[in-house]
């Protein structure tokens, strides 16, 4: 995976496999994004490719799972990137409705209803916010 794809990433997850490579000013850039000024100690140590692990211990990523597919298909990706815009800003109550119509438009509220009352896990129609990288 490339380092450039932290840029637009609020939570970060891998296989063990994985392998992060630093390996362009974009990458860069999302280096700086993720973890600030410590990105300057890994430039001047010249180290550009990780390990799941090593990723883990830096920062670059949140976490390490076997198979993150799961994570992301279970949970509605328009829900969570709706919560994480709402966290993050200060839009009030205008930009909450704004969201929650949102969501309904999409249908998504509804496909957690049905999987809920016909007891199945939900398939959600919406991006993948975890992806297997």
């Amino acid at each position: 995976m490339n380092a450039g794809a932290l840029l637009t990433s609020d939570y970060v997850i891998v296989a063990p496999d994985a392998s992060i490579s630093i390996d362009s000013a974009e990458a860069w850039a999302g280096v700086v994004w993720r973890i600030g000024s410590r990105a300057l100690r890994l430039h001047i140590e010249g180290k550009t490719t990780f390990t799941a692990e090593e990723a883990l211990r830096e920062g670059l990523i949140d976490e390490i799972a076997d198979d993150p597919a799961p994570l992301a298909g279970s949970r509605s990706a328009m829900a969570l990137d709706s919560a994480a815009l709402l966290i993050t800003s200060r839009g009030g109550d205008a930009l909450e409705r704004a969201e929650f119509a949102r969501l309904f438009a999409a249908g998504e509220p509804q496909i957690g209803l049905r999987a809920f009352l016909e007891k199945k896990r939900p398939s959600f129609i919406g991006m993948l916010v975890a992806q297997k990288l």
